[in-house]
């Protein structure tokens, strides 16, 4: 078959060339000249405002046994032919709902182990804060102790040392230096208080971290259980809507 500028080879792997592009759709029958597949199995829009409609697809395998019992609606041969399709289609809109709040449910019940993995993971950093904090606090009460023992011991050495005649320069020296080791504790002493208080204050932050990702695991707990409880209920009323509109009658 010869066109104008472009020519059909058709070869045995079933491949359509059409000018400089090859496509591999041609199927036994005929070629398909770049046209698309048919369509999948399901409801094709018919308007523009039903063309808007979005189906939710599902990744579960396995539908409850409400949902498999309603798939079964309306395919008896006792049902006639007219209400046969629309309840089809009803029957495959209902089941793709009911497996979207499935999905739903598996999305939150996702997120309820991350939270739970997140508390997990705060109480491992806050145990040793806590430590950290109560080994840190402990320390602190032999230094305030020997904190009083030198400051006496640098007051005598203000107001004696300085003015006794009978030190020798060494010890003058040896007494000064021991001035200065006093200044070093203080600001040691300062420091572990300011790292008691970062640390105390790191606890605290971590508790309440705990403490607000708990009461979110609840929360997720019982929207969780809503769900549930109201895919139940939907599975129920779609069947009964779809019995009562539809009807069994063969007229």
């Amino acid at each position: 078959m010869i066109l104008a500028q472009n020519t059909i080879h058709v070869t045995h792997t079933e491949t359509v060339t059409v000018g400089c592009s090859t496509r591999s759709n041609y199927r036994r029958g005929g070629p398909t000249f770049g046209r698309l597949p048919p369509a999948p199995t399901g409801r094709v829009p018919r308007s523009p405002s039903e063309s808007a409609i979005n189906f939710p697809t599902s990744t579960l395998t396995e539908p409850s046994n409400a949902t498999a019992q309603f798939k079964n609606a309306g395919t008896s041969s006792s049902k006639s032919t007219h209400t046969k399709g629309p309840k089809l289609m009803l029957n495959l809109y209902a089941n793709m709902t009911i497996d979207r709040i499935q999905e739903l449910i598996l999305d939150l019940t996702t997120d309820l182990q991350v939270v739970e993995a997140r508390v997990k993971d705060l109480k491992c950093k806050w145990t040793p804060a806590k430590a950290q904090y109560d080994e840190t606090n402990e320390s602190l009460a032999p230094a305030n102790k020997g904190s009083k023992y030198l400051e006496t011991k640098k007051a005598y050495h203000t107001e004696m040392v300085s003015d006794d005649k009978s030190l020798s320069g060494d010890q003058k020296k040896l007494l000064d230096s021991v001035g200065w080791k006093i200044e070093d504790i203080r600001r040691a002493i300062q420091d572990s208080k300011i790292v008691q208080a970062n640390v105390q204050a790191n606890v605290h932050h971590i508790e309440a971290k705990v403490a607000l990702n708990l009461e979110k695991g609840h929360k997720l707990r019982k929207d969780i259980a809503s769900v549930e409880k109201f895919l139940a209920t939907l599975s129920k009323n779609i069947a009964k809507t779809a019995d009562a509109v539809l009807g069994d009658d063969d007229e």
